[in-house]
Formats: C-alpha cells, structure tokens, sequence
C-alpha cells in the first residue's frame, strides 16, 4: 500500500525557525546562527517523522507566487496581520534545498497556497494511506470528506481530534482567527454548533451571503483553479518519477 505524509512546508517549517529565533533571539550572532539553528533543527522534525511514519514518502507543499490570491479576492482582509519572521524567505529556500537533497519532494503551484496543493495531492496519489503533517486545523475537512487519514500535529506528536461538526461550516459561521475570517457576526462556538444542529433557517439574506463567502474561502474544493492545479501537480509528480536518482 503506497504510503504518503503530505507536509505543510511553511507550517512545518515555521516550528523550526520560531524555536531557534527564540533561543538565539537575544544573541549578537543571531544572524549569523539562524539558519545553521532552523537547519539542524528542520532535518531533526524529519528524523521525527521517519521515527513515527517508516516507509513514507513526503511530500513538502509550498504556497505558490499568486496562490491566495483569490481569497484576497472574494475576503481582502484574508489572512491580514499575520506576522512573519523576517528570515522566513531564507528559511523556506535552506528548507527546500534540504528536502532535495534528502530526495523528498517539493510541490508548489503558482495559483495554489499549500492547503490546495495538499488538497490537490490527496486526490491525485494513489492509495489511501495518506497523513498530512500540519498544525492547521482547516485540514481536518480532508479527514472528513475521508481524502486522507488523519491530520497529525508535528509539535504535540499527536493526531488532531476530529470534531462531528462540518468544520467548513464551523469555521465559516464562528470565524478563523488565523486567516482572519471574521465569521457571522453574534454567532460564535456556542451559537456556530446549534445552528448547524437545528439549521440555518434563522440567518438573514446576508448572513447567508457572508456565510457562502467564507465557506467558498475555507473550503479546498471551492478553489475555481482546482483542476489547474491538480494538473500541475500531475505533472510535477511524473516529473520526480521519471528523474529519480540512480
């Protein structure tokens, strides 16, 4: 049975260099350290994963140059107020060069973030034996919709839990904070899960059109250059197959 870890790259790597900025932070050679720190520090997360997932393949899912751009689109406010660290740039270019060198794969699209290429990669490998590695808790809709196994958090070493609820339609009506969606105003956790229990009936006109809004966002499916991206990511993968080291 073909065996797949599928990796939020940034994610995954964001683990790595926030917990060597926060022990050099403080250093006179800071910059000087980074990268070698965030190095040693990605390499051993994927010892990790070759501890708790033998045999797998891994695939390293980049945001693409114009990838959110149509969520910015459909929600301008997308993702707004996000901090990065300033030598997250570096740090994804050292991170690509050492899933190379390992022979791993990076897969990247220019209209995908990596949630649509993660997406896109669990419904075009073969098998069902398919883990995306992440701390974001939008790919649960993946478990639920059954495309992967599970959604296993590289930090806590665990499996995230599945909730009952559509987490689509959860985080549409409570919001996301992490990509600033702001959800249904007055609506919350609590008011998000009675509603999906006793039905939507009771939303005004524009509430529903707020709601679609943010369901089109969250939702990987929902992507209108889905096929596009499915197609490269085709092509990327026969790509590795046909240059596989010797």
């Amino acid at each position: 049975m073909s065996k797949h870890l599928l990796i939020d790259g940034t994610n995954f790597l964001s683990v790595a260099l926030l917990g060597s900025y926060g022990r050099l932070r403080n250093s006179p050679n800071l910059d000087e350290w980074i990268m070698g720190a965030t190095a040693k520090t990605f390499r051993g997360m994927m010892r990790t994963l070759e501890k708790y997932f033998p045999g797998r393949e891994m695939y390293f899912a980049w945001e693409g140059e114009n990838g959110k751009n149509w969520r910015l689109e459909k929600h301008p406010e997308y993702k707004a107020g996000r901090k990065h660290n300033e030598y997250l740039e570096e740090a994804i270019t050292m991170a690509q060069e050492i899933v190379d060198e390992e022979y791993h794969y990076n897969i990247s699209h220019p209209l995908g973030e990596a949630d649509d290429v993660i997406a896109a990669l669990s419904n075009v490998l073969d098998g069902s034996n398919k883990v995306v590695i992440s701390r974001d808790h939008d790919f649960i809709q993946l478990v639920q919709s059954g495309q992967v196994l599970g959604v296993w958090d590289p930090v806590k070493k665990d499996y995230l839990n599945i909730p009952k609820e559509d987490v689509i339609l959860m985080k549409a009506l409570e919001g996301d904070a992490s990509d600033n969606i702001p959800g249904i105003p007055g609506v919350g956790p609590v008011g998000a899960k009675k509603l999906i229990t006793e039905g939507l009936d009771s939303l005004s006109e524009d509430q529903v059109r707020l709601l679609e809004t943010y369901k089109s966002i969250i939702d990987f499916n929902l992507n209108p250059s889905k096929t596009e991206i499915e197609r490269g990511v085709r092509t990327l993968l026969d790509f590795y197959q046909f240059n596989e080291p010797v």
